[in-house]
């Protein structure tokens, strides 16, 4: 069970995109992380908090704890530099090596594992999801809200190798000096399908073949029905829905809407 986690409202008006979304964060075994990683993070925030215009990768925001990072990441180079020189190194006996590689392994885990940035992309590859996934569960955790923004279909970037983050696939257009329009647009026609078929192969299912059939006030609301089933009856549950006049239809559709939804939140990933 989700411990009462309350829904993460999302403000996407996109059928589309809106259930991508869904279909990932009103899963029970995400809202499980989701309340873990909240209690875990509760010492420099009280999660969730108002929503911020700094950048989630930076988190936590503190400036003490932004500086002892530093700190270390400074103290396992040194520590790294000194046992990768094989002079240096002879120079240790065996009970200074063994606690300079204790040292390292104990800051790998503070730099590498205990940092929301990593902890971020870890959910996001366990439940499939390709990168553009980091900056909506990041926000989930953080805010409890999800807006339009925060789904990002295409960017721009310089990308550094960075030896702490191996690379992902990722579909990329590289733009080299004096390109031309008409080069970029014959990549997108003749290239990019046959990448993203294989790109796609990648990640769950669910997330790249569901196809909405409504519009999205009706995901609005089977969403929200979803979530009031879980404190009420059927026949409680149509009968708000039929005073409040969400929708006009029969039990039995609204029912069949309400378990295909919860089945799509249960697919394996």
């Amino acid at each position: 069970m989700n411990k009462g986690v309350p829904p993460v409202d999302i403000q996407i008006n996109d059928a589309k995109k809106f259930l991508d979304v869904a279909f990932l964060i009103d899963r029970e075994d995400f809202l499980e992380e989701l309340y873990e990683s909240r209690k875990r993070w509760q010492k420099f925030e009280r999660l969730p908090i108002e929503r911020q215009s700094k950048y989630w990768m930076d988190f936590p925001w503190l400036k003490e704890d932004k500086e002892n990072f530093e700190m270390e990441k400074r103290r396992y180079s040194e520590l790294n530099e000194t046992l990768g020189d094989s002079e240096k190194a002879e120079e240790l006996d065996l009970f200074e090596k063994h606690a300079l590689i204790d040292e390292v392994t104990e800051l790998r885990q503070t730099i590498f594992l205990d940092r929301f940035y990593f902890e971020v992309k870890r959910l996001r590859k366990k439940f499939r999801r390709p990168p553009n996934f980091d900056q909506i569960i990041a926000h989930a955790i953080l805010y409890g809200v999800v807006t339009e923004e925060d789904y990002i279909t295409c960017d721009a970037r310089v990308a550094f190798p960075d030896s702490i983050d191996p690379q992902e696939p990722e579909v990329v257009i590289t733009l080299y000096p004096l390109f031309r329009e008409e080069e970029v647009l014959r990549v997108l026609r003749e290239e990019i399908p046959g990448l993203m078929e294989e790109y796609e192969s990648e990640f769950s299912e669910n997330l790249i073949k569901y196809a909405p059939k409504r519009d999205i006030t009706y995901q609005r609301n089977l969403r929200n029905w979803y979530w009031r089933k879980k404190a009420m009856s059927w026949s409680k549950l149509y009968q708000s829905i039929k005073e409040s006049k969400e929708a006009i239809l029969e039990d039995k559709t609204i029912l069949e809407a309400v378990k295909d939804y919860e089945e799509r939140l249960t697919v394996a990933i």
